[in-house]
């Protein structure tokens, strides 16, 4: 791990940057205030600048929101790819093994954004009773628990239904504070000895095409930028690139930052993800 005060110091090793969005450009409320000149001095130094997103949303609402709400613009990125998209296409194609023995009846633990992410499918979503698998993109409101979910969940376990869970992430901060994502309800039915297929970070099949959408170039000329070691840190490591990680973002309780090298480690142990570099905020 080496410190670093901006991406100016590394660039010139990298041909392509993997972006997260949430706690990297944005925190939920406001946009960080170093994206704007980091974004634009990417794109003077011609580098090619990708977002990739455990957002559950379809993709084509992602640069809508980035800037409409966070004054980012579409023109400082080449590529966008989020969770969401993964688990439509998987859907769609249904190409391995875990997704083509779906039925087509799914009950849907969603937000209300996410009520037509896969209406033009060939499925049909139903209440649990009928339903041959699940989907969850939901995150919880903040008075909720896994444990509200628990009667729906033990239902599912015995009826042995696949999940599959549109957004890996455990926890998310808006603002300064925080609420349990699909992958705490995932995790708590795999527990349960439920059957959960995960689209996003730190799972291959995101990162996969994230590649193919910069050209497949070599791995050692990308450098995956996060907030979170479970998923942006891991996913990058198997993946199979450089890493940096910022710890404003989903981390900032848990570093001292007076003294983090401790906590840093303790988080690297805990999380089996190492980042090359560790910065607080995305900078130039």
């Amino acid at each position: 791990m080496k410190y670093i005060s901006g991406l100016e110091e590394v660039i010139a090793d990298y041909d392509a940057v993997i972006l997260d969005i949430w706690g990297t450009l944005h925190n939920g409320e406001v946009r960080f205030p170093g994206v704007l000149d980091a974004l634009e001095n990417l794109r003077e130094q011609k580098k090619v600048v990708s977002l990739l997103s455990n957002s559950p949303s379809r993709v084509a609402s992602i640069s809508e929101k980035l800037e409409e709400t966070y004054g980012i613009p579409r023109g400082l990125y080449q590529n966008v790819h989020n969770s969401g998209e993964n688990s439509y296409i998987a859907l769609r194609d249904r190409n391995d093994e875990w997704h083509a023995r779906l039925g087509k009846n799914y009950y849907y633990i969603h937000a209300p954004s996410h009520l037509q992410n896969y209406t033009d499918l060939p499925y049909r979503q139903t209440d649990l009773e009928g339903a041959d698998f699940i989907i969850i993109t939901r995150t919880l409101d903040y008075d909720e628990t896994v444990q509200d979910y628990e009667v729906r969940l033990t239902e599912a376990k015995d009826r042995g239904l696949p999940m599959l869970c549109a957004n890996p992430d455990k926890i998310v901060g808006i603002g300064d504070t925080l609420f349990i994502c699909p992958g705490t309800v995932a995790e708590f039915y795999e527990t349960m000895g439920g059957d959960v297929f995960y689209h996003g970070k730190p799972y291959h099949a995101v990162y996969d095409y994230m590649h193919g959408l910069l050209g497949k170039p070599d791995k050692k000329r990308i450098l995956a930028v996060g907030d979170a070691f479970e998923t942006d840190i891991r996913g990058g490591n198997r993946f199979g690139c450089d890493t940096l990680l910022l710890t404003d973002g989903i981390h900032a309780k848990d570093i001292n930052s007076y003294q983090p090298l401790p906590d840093l480690e303790q988080l690297t142990a805990k999380y089996d993800a190492q980042p090359t570099y560790i910065m607080d905020q995305l900078r130039w």
